[in-house]
């Protein structure tokens, strides 16, 4: 109803519609905040979703961009002017900068939802990249035509605020040819970020004498436009270089130790002056190589300069570099090969240690050994082999090492001997170091061992035999060795020591080793060499305290000695077979021991023509110092003639037998009376006849040579006789004798017999007396 001044009253407008549920938005972000986006770029559209999630169409009035940097902003979307109950739509905005720094808007939506506008706050920064160079340009100098340079670099810098995109590095301008460039700046799509560097290298080879000129460009995003670098340089008239010797050997070096140097000579053979640029080593080992040169920054047309180069290898084997210099020469580089072997010497010891076995207090041991090889690949040079350590006085060595200057070729060996004399009971402990050329440190040996009390005992500890006849062995005596220590004893060495070691000798079960607590024996005997005291020692040599250790042995040599009185017995003319009277030898025994007599016998020619019988004690007794006993001796001749023989007493005295001579003479003449006596006569008248009768009582034949009569008066008596030429064996005769004196007074004659009897003539005694 309008109330108004209408004349006719108020006036009525009815009105009709029907109420519906409203429609309700969601967006699906509120703001919107794009990356730093180039100034005068696009950024990549970033999606809002609309929905309506009421029950009733949305309808769309507008969807604008509006705020303080509208126009850096767009939008495009899908929604149209209604969105039906439950459906969605998307807003498209995207970032356009048009000056650096943050940049703001919004996107407003108005349609016919509580509220009626939606609101989408959008914010992004604009960026620009700048481009900065250092050096701003690259100059070469003078370069020799056809000849590459030394790279010069310059540095790119993105000093602005948003990513560099470079699309292309080129090289142009009036000399363009004469340069080249590489870079290690990223190329689109790639970018540089702020703040980053980059390199851009060039080389100069000048085509032509003179001043040349280029410039490289740097296409990219930078609103200022393409920044360039200037490039010049100088071609000049090439030097030439000739190197002497173009490569070089080094003899095999020490791995570590450093080579005598080896020249290498420069000369510029060209026409202008050689600029070097560098004098490097290169290559796999090059830093096993070093150099000095004489070259300076440049040489002169025709002059020469020296590089000297030295081995000093870090490993072994072979080892190659190159020693290049680089110049204005062409070609711009040259090169001397380098090689060298390296070697190295390498001790290997076998064994690596040594432990001696436990060895008595202040005795030393058995030697040991240890053998060093030169396993490396160089000569091995020793300038000393020590020892030390905590017991190094306990130990010694000896070796067959070649010391400095004298080397040990590869595979050469020595030996380490060394010896322990423990100097206290205790373990004890050294060390052997040989200083040597070997890479590392000096090598060692390890030397232990225990130093022990080794305690030998003797049962008896001296030994005094009973006297005991010169040459005659005693009874064996036992002694008792024990061993009282913990460890083996080792017995190198029995021997009897002393002023008589010959009286005295020795066996035992002993052998070589006595084991701790165990025991042997040794039996010892007396056979005295002379007679009196006499003294020596039963001596072991061992690994035990106190070797040698020493037995005392003791003992008297006694001596029989013989006399035989008389020394020879001679025995009237004998009748074969028949015994004569008995003669005696008298044994006296004038020595220090009791006489042994073993044997009495007879020897020589005749030894059966005499018998004996005795007192003399035989094999059963024996004859008491001081004591005689007496040997009778007869004499049987079994044949005629001269008969001899010895009597031999067998003993135990000095130059037994003791000997007797024995002579005597056998006949087989037997004349029965030997002796006539006639009676006294008147001168001149014969006495009444007498006969002697001959008898060969032997036992061959008798020749008769003749009868006759001898002596003083053979004129007075008068024989015949019947004995013929011969008498056989058992044979006899007659031979009759008268007596007629020629003066008063005794008479006497032989009656003389001449045969073959060894022992004649025989003779018949005469006598008688004239009245």
């Amino acid at each position: 109803t309008v109330a108004d001044n209408v004349t006719g009253g108020s006036s009525t407008l009815t009105l009709t519609g029907t109420g519906v549920t409203a429609a309700g938005v969601t967006l699906s972000s509120s703001a919107v905040t794009f990356p730093s986006t180039d100034v005068n770029s696009v950024s990549a559209a970033i999606p809002v979703t609309l929905t309506n999630n009421g029950s009733g169409a949305l309808t769309i009035v507008s969807i604008l961009v509006n705020g303080t940097n509208a126009s850096n902003f767009s939008q495009t979307n899908t929604c149209g002017t209604v969105v039906a109950a439950g459906a969605s739509c998307v807003i498209n905005a995207t970032f356009a900068p048009t000056a650096t720094g943050a940049r703001s808007a919004s996107i407003t939506v108005t349609d016919n939802a509580s509220p009626a506008t939606q609101t989408i706050t959008l914010a992004g920064t604009g960026v620009t990249p700048t481009i900065s160079l250092a050096p701003t340009s690259l100059a070469f100098g003078n370069q020799a035509q056809g000849l590459t340079s030394a790279p010069l670099s310059s540095v790119l810098t993105n000093t602005g605020t948003g990513p560099l995109i470079i699309t292309a590095i080129t090289v142009g301008g009036t000399n363009s040819t004469d340069f080249t460039q590489s870079s290690t700046c990223p190329i689109s799509p790639a970018t540089l970020a702020v703040g980053s560097t980059c390199t851009i290298t060039a080389t100069f080879t000048p085509t032509a004498q003179g001043v040349r000129n280029a410039s490289i460009t740097i296409a990219d995003n930078v609103t200022s436009g393409n920044p360039s670098l200037p490039l010049s340089g100088t071609g000049t008239t090439p030097a030439s270089v000739s190197l002497s010797p173009t490569s070089l050997s080094f003899p095999a070096t020490d791995v570590n130790s450093l080579s005598a140097p080896l020249p290498v000579t420069l000369t510029n053979t060209g026409n202008g002056t050689l600029t070097i640029t560098s004098v490097t080593l290169t290559g796999l080992n090059a830093t096993n190589y070093s150099q000095t040169n004489t070259c300076g920054t440049s040489v002169a047309a025709g002059a020469s300069c020296v590089i000297n180069v030295t081995f000093a290898p870090t490993v072994t084997g072979t080892r190659t570099a190159s020693l290049t210099i680089t110049d204005n020469a062409s070609p711009a580089t040259q090169t001397v090969a380098l090689t060298g072997s390296a070697v190295t010497p390498t001790i290997t010891m076998s064994p690596t240690s040594i432990v001696f076995p436990n060895t008595t207090d202040g005795t030393t041991s058995a030697p040991l050994s240890t053998t060093l090889t030169n396993t490396g690949t160089g000569p091995l040079i020793i300038t000393s082999i020590v020892l030390g350590g905590t017991n190094a006085a306990d130990f010694s060595q000896v070796n067959t090492c070649p010391i400095s200057p004298n080397t040990l070729p590869v595979n050469g060996t020595c030996s380490i001997t060394a010896t322990f004399t423990p100097t206290a009971m205790s373990s004890r402990s050294a060390t052997i170091t040989i200083n040597s050329n070997a890479l590392g440190t000096a090598k060692t040996v390890a030397l232990s061992g225990t130093g022990i009390a080794f305690t030998v005992s003797y049962t008896p500890s001296s030994w005094a035999f009973p006297s005991t006849i010169v040459g005659v062995s005693s009874t064996s005596k036992t002694i008792t060795l024990k061993n009282l220590g913990s460890i083996n004893l080792n017995i190198t060495g029995v021997q009897i020591t002393g002023a008589n070691p010959g009286d005295f000798s020795q066996t035992n079960t002993c052998g070589t080793t006595v084991l701790p607590n165990a025991s042997c024996t040794f039996s010892v005997v007396f056979t005295p060499q002379g007679t009196g005291p006499r003294s020596a020692a039963l001596s072991v040599t061992d690994n035990g305290d106190g070797s040698p250790q020493a037995v005392a042995l003791t003992g008297t040599g006694t001596q029989p000695l013989v006399s035989v009185s008389p020394s020879s017995l001679v025995y009237t003319t004998q009748q074969y077979n028949t015994a004569s009277k008995t003669q005696k030898v008298t044994v006296t025994n004038n020595g220090t021991a009791a006489l042994t007599i073993t044997a009495i016998g007879f020897t020589g020619t005749n030894a059966t023509d005499f018998t004996d019988t005795t007192t003399c004690p035989i094999s059963t007794g024996m004859l008491a110092v001081g004591s005689s006993c007496t040997v009778t001796v007869t004499f049987t001749p079994k044949g005629m003639g001269p008969r001899s023989a010895n009597l031999s007493i067998t003993d135990n005295a000095p130059a037994s037998p003791q000997v007797a001579a024995l002579t005597g003479t056998g006949t087989f003449a037997k004349l029965t009376p030997t002796t006539l006596a006639f009676t006294a006569i008147t001168v001149g008248r014969s006495s009444g006849a007498k006969t002697v009768t001959f008898t060969n009582v032997g036992n061959a034949s008798l020749t008769m040579n003749g009868i006759s009569l001898t002596g003083a008066n053979p004129g007075d008596f008068t024989q015949t006789n019947t004995c013929g030429t011969s008498v056989a064996p058992g044979g006899t005769c007659t031979v009759t004798v008268t007596f007629k004196p020629t003066a008063l007074g005794a008479r006497a004659a032989n009656l003389y017999f001449d045969d073959s009897d060894g022992a004649g003539p025989q003779t018949v005694t005469l006598t008688g007396t004239g009245i």
